[in-house]
């Protein structure tokens, strides 16, 4: 029996940051009429998304469904939600 509240923050934080790039990274090859830096997403972004999820993959779902609707791109989208408190 697996019990969510006994597994460690650092894995969880590692499985969110892994599927932040992982989704971002998707997003990118989408997108292929968007100039995205080399590194994008930076690896700060990625911290800040994990920080701001909290652990909590409602969040990181949500977040990277988000980012890349074609009314913005997803480089502004990304920079919007690292902005918000």
């Amino acid at each position: 029996m697996l019990r969510l509240h006994e597994v460690e923050p650092s894995s969880v934080n590692s499985d969110i940051k892994l599927f932040f790039r992982t989704q971002l990274f998707d997003i990118a090859k989408t997108w292929s009429d968007c100039d995205f830096a080399q590194d994008w997403p930076t690896s700060s972004d990625i911290d800040i998304l994990c920080n701001k999820a909290a652990g909590f993959f409602i969040y990181v779902s949500t977040t990277a469904k988000s980012i890349g609707p074609k009314h913005l791109t997803p480089t502004k989208q990304l920079e919007q939600i690292i902005s918000l408190p």
